[in-house]
């Protein structure tokens, strides 16, 4: 399988919706960093990430489960 065969269509959805899950675990434990300096730092920095990786949650979540639907 070619990279191009694997990205297109809905082809392997049981191995991307693993690689976005684990993007998902990563940006829970960043967003949850983030949130916590915050919270004692008060820097709006962490603010801003916080709120980012609390969008790149929400997006990957919906590419869990659009994979999880359409599984192989």
């Amino acid at each position: 399988m070619t990279p191009r065969q694997f990205c297109a269509g809905e082809q392997s959805n049981g191995l991307k919706g693993v690689v976005h899950g684990a993007m998902l675990l990563g940006a829970v434990a960043c967003c949850s960093y983030n949130a916590a300096a915050f919270y004692f730092r008060r820097e709006r920095h962490n603010a801003v990430n916080a709120v980012v990786y609390a969008l790149l949650i929400a997006l990957e979540v919906a590419h869990v489960k659009h994979h999880a639907s359409h599984g192989d």
